[in-house]
């Protein structure tokens, strides 16, 4: 990819590395966003509202002596005053992903209260610690596609989406669309953020993220991964969601979690960058994606879906904009697909993590893959490797308690000891063998 702004480069007053804030460090992309910025030589101040979560990602993060922890909380003001101050930019990632509300409350109350003040208060304070501070030159937000539409006013498929193409918030109060309360959320902290960033002199970059899928460093299955998986799994909650971006965009636009953190550091570091920027590799019907899931992962469950009939062509969800300041995506559609449902395996067959953490979909994903993809009883997993039938059998017997049986969570490899988490919340100086630091200090 060209000018991806990789070597660190000498930044901010201090004239060492450039330093950069990432919110929201533990989840999907923060995570990998962290992986890409210590790779390119940069230092990170990463934070999260519980930092022991990141214990479990310091194997998978390079140049640790690069790295510094901070416990921050969107609903605590000033909490991220530390963690910002001395950064040449921060990267806004950390959000809600709550898509529904329960069906007893009073739901227009509930979501202002509970979903999208929270969401604006959070966003807000992060922007006034940058505020607090001179050193911090552009802030990076992370926004979705979720606040797009490929629909105009009057209901007809907009040949072309681009920026400009949001969807209006009285729209989505009237459909009220499965993951409407998301898209709300989104879409009033963007407005929020860039509003505050006008009037406090703050330049702020918005990356308008489709569904972004591949490997993955967090101990759980992302949740935007089992969206696009929920054709397989049949989730009941995520397969509707699928379904209404699909309603809403004419598609399914992805792209792939390297190029959309690759993205989110080109739009920091280029001198050009301005507003709204949507980062797609590319899109397809849903009755494409399920083809293009069904030939990657053969199996009788996967949720047909008939050919949409939309008058004409897809509409194209553009990139044009950060392409033409010199961005080029490294992955394409099959790639993103091959790599996701190998990650999902991976995770699975390999039992690298806590298998409660994996919901019973992905039991059934896993389960169904030896039944259906291997007739003589083997599983080829990543790298072709083969596993025997005896061994899955054994594997099976002991998760799901046999044939019939219940599910029974059961965790693998050794547990960290409570001296290991505790190490945040006790003493500043403890010695650990990673150079890491929470909240500042060493430990």
């Amino acid at each position: 990819m060209e000018g991806s702004g990789g070597g660190g480069g000498g930044g901010g007053g201090g004239g060492g590395p450039t330093t950069y804030c990432v919110t929201g460090a533990t989840g999907y992309i923060g995570s990998w966003l962290v992986k890409s910025l210590l790779q390119n030589g940069y230092r990170v101040h990463a934070t999260a509202r519980n930092p022991e979560k990141a214990f479990q990602l310091l194997n998978q993060w390079e140049s640790k002596d690069q790295l510094r922890l901070f416990r921050a909380d969107l609903q605590e003001d000033g909490s991220f005053d530390e963690a910002v101050r001395g950064c040449d930019g921060v990267f806004h990632v950390a959000a809600s992903m709550e898509f529904g509300v329960p069906a007893a409350e009073s739901v227009d109350c509930n979501v202002q209260r509970n979903i999208i003040d929270p969401a604006i208060r959070g966003t807000l304070n992060v922007l006034k610690s940058c505020s607090k501070t001179s050193s911090v030159r552009r802030v990076v937000f992370t926004s979705s596609i979720s606040t797009m539409t490929s629909k105009d006013n009057f209901g007809r498929w907009i040949p072309i989406v681009d920026e400009s193409c949001q969807i209006p918030v009285q729209r989505v109060l009237e459909t009220k669309s499965s993951g409407w309360v998301y898209v709300l959320s989104k879409l009033l902290t963007e407005e929020a953020a860039f509003q505050f960033a006008r009037e406090n002199g703050i330049h702020l970059i918005s990356v308008i993220t489709t569904t972004v899928a591949g490997p993955f460093l967090t101990p759980t299955v992302p949740v935007s991964i089992r969206v696009l998986l929920s054709p397989i799994t049949g989730d009941p909650n995520l397969l509707p969601i699928l379904a209404a971006v699909n309603s809403r965009m004419g598609s399914i636009a992805l792209v792939h979690i390297e190029d959309i953190c690759n993205a989110h550091i080109f739009l920091m570091e280029h001198a050009k960058a301005e507003g709204r920027y949507i980062c797609c590799t590319g899109s397809c019907f849903m009755s494409e994606l399920v083809e293009h899931l069904s030939k990657e992962y053969p199996c009788p469950i996967i949720q047909r879906v008939d050919r949409e009939e939309h008058d004409s062509v897809l509409s194209e969800i553009s990139s044009k904009k950060i392409k033409d300041l010199g961005f080029a995506y490294k992955y394409g559609i099959q790639d993103i697909i091959h790599e996701t449902i190998g990650s999902v395996l991976v995770m699975i067959l390999h039992e690298k993590f806590f298998l409660y953490s994996i919901s019973k979909n992905f039991e059934i994903l896993f389960l169904s893959h030896v039944a259906w993809s291997s007739p003589r009883g083997t599983l080829r997993g990543p790298k072709n490797k083969v596993l025997g039938k005896s061994r899955f059998e054994e594997v099976r017997k002991r998760r799901v308690g046999g044939r019939g049986g219940s599910f029974k969570p059961m965790r693998f490899g050794k547990r960290r000891s409570n001296a290991d988490l505790d190490c945040v919340s006790r003493k500043p100086h403890l010695t650990r063998k990673s150079d890491m630091e929470i909240d500042g200090t060493a430990c």
